[in-house]
Order: C-alpha cells, then sequence, then structure tokens
C-alpha cells in the first residue's frame, strides 16, 4: 500500500529503509536511532522502476551479471549492480517475475531508454 515499508540491505552495515508513496516518518526514524546510526533522507534522490512480467528477468539478463533464477534471486532479494553499465538497487519482488530497480534520478532516463531496447530485444512491447 501507499504507507508499505521495507528493510533492504545497501552494503556492509548500511541498511535501506524503503517507505511508500506517502513517505515515512524520517524525524521519528532519526530519533529512535541517534546515538546508534545515521539515518538519511534520499528520498529525492533516486527512482523507482518496475519491470515486471514472464519476460522481465530475461530483459534484465543481458546487462546484469547476477543470476536472476528465483532460485538463486527470490522473493525480497536486495542488492546493489549494474544493469546496462547504470548502477541500480535492484529488488525482486514477491512475484518470481517482477523486479524493482531503484536509481539515481540523473540516471533514471538511461535505464529506461536501455531496458526499452533490451524489451524489445526479446519481444517485448513496453506500453
Amino acid at each position: 500500500g501507499d504507507d508499505a515499508r521495507s528493510i533492504r540491505p545497501a552494503g556492509p552495515r548500511t541498511w535501506m529503509v524503503v517507505f511508500g508513496s506517502k513517505g515515512g516518518p524520517m524525524p521519528d526514524l532519526a530519533a529512535a536511532f541517534t546515538g546508534r546510526a545515521v539515518v538519511t533522507d534520499l528520498s529525492q534522490a533516486r527512482t523507482v522502476i518496475e519491470l515486471k512480467g514472464r519476460a522481465a528477468a530475461t530483459v534484465l539478463a543481458q546487462g546484469c551479471s547476477l543470476d536472476l533464477h528465483p532460485a538463486e534471486f527470490g522473493p525480497r532479494a536486495c542488492v546493489q549492480t549494474r544493469v546496462g553499465h547504470i548502477g541500480v538497487t535492484l529488488t525482486r519482488l514477491a512475484g518470481d517475475d517482477a523486479f524493482e530497480l531503484m536509481v539515481y534520478r540523473g540516471y533514471a532516463v538511461s535505464l529506461w531508454e536501455w531496458l526499452m531496447a533490451a524489451s524489445r530485444s526479446v519481444g517485448v512491447e513496453v506500453l
């Protein structure tokens, strides 16, 4: 939902808290971790693209070196990687055929264009 949230690994001793489209209680979160962790709001710095469908993993595999088979990269798996030479945080959503790509907004158009081209190469029309 709009207030959904998840906690994802973002690197060694680094975690990303992702809130839904209505945002989240950043002041409360920062206060809860005072003295134990640094909390930084990056919500304006990233764009989220969801890629869904039977061919989603095939499209991503054209520019991502990870094994995206559900047995290796299952639901809620999250990594920082490259897709088409663009750094992304890649998460497999609840279904086997759904991925979320979080990218710095300055690279979002380039990633979108890469995804469109990669989709066409496997016969998928992007609407």
